[in-house]
């Protein structure tokens, strides 16, 4: 079974914003215009999948390090709405597109910013100020490790890792840099865990039960960080 409803209210909004992610597309490289017809598979279940088995704690605040065209902030802002969000991104034109989507579906839990990851972490508004930070496939584990776990804030940490209750989602511990990554992920893991050290690394498989086919999620992970 899956442990995550969603409701027809919520389904709306995330076709909504499908609506806006692909007329904005048209005008900006939101997501590549060849992967606009599995924009369900793979880029709205691959950005909220993780969700059917994992949660973040209460009322967290969630960095969104390279969201692009709000992927994956906007789908889980939705599906989340105690969450508050900042959806980061280095390139100006698309933080205006994601900006403009925001407010069209009038989201109040989210808002985008633009600006470079490692540069912003280390500013006094951003530094030590998330629960969690999520990235997308942008980058190498070690890289967006280094790049983003100055934004934690690992003082204080709302919940412990998991609540060991099959029935119920596993909670992902506060202070983690989350990840949503393909492919052989076993180098990438060894080389963090040599190089930066942190004090955990887990890594699960991404399952929606029900599902016609998973083909796109066969090989995606869950990588959770805890500096």
């Amino acid at each position: 079974m899956n442990n995550f409803s969603v409701s027809d209210a919520q389904l709306d909004l995330i076709k909504e914003y499908v609506s806006h992610l692909i007329d904005w597309n048209a005008k900006l490289n939101l997501i590549s215009r060849k992967d606009e017809h599995n924009i369900w598979s793979r880029h709205i279940l691959g950005s909220v999948g993780f969700l059917f088995k994992y949660r973040f704690a209460q009322n967290a605040l969630v960095a969104d390090v390279g969201t692009g065209g709000g992927l994956p902030g906007i789908p889980i802002a939705i599906l989340c709405a105690d969450l508050n969000l900042v959806l980061i991104d280095s390139i100006h034109k698309k933080v205006r597109a994601v900006s403009d989507i925001l407010q069209k579906l009038q989201l109040r839990n989210a808002r985008a910013v633009t600006g470079r990851a490692e540069q912003l972490a280390i500013q006094k508004d951003f530094t030590h100020t998330f629960d969690y930070v999520i990235a997308r496939a942008v980058a190498p584990v070690k890289d967006i490790l280094g790049w983003t776990k100055h934004f934690l804030n690992c003082h204080d940490q709302k919940t412990i890792a998991h609540t060991g209750i099959d029935e119920q989602p596993s909670i992902i511990p506060c202070a983690s840099v989350v990840m949503l990554k393909g492919g052989d992920l076993v180098q990438e893991i060894e080389e963090v865990k040599v190089k930066s050290k942190p004090r955990a690394v887990t890594i699960h498989s991404i399952i929606v039960n029900g599902l016609e086919s998973t083909a796109d999620l066969s090989d995606k992970k869950l990588i959770i960080v805890q500096p």
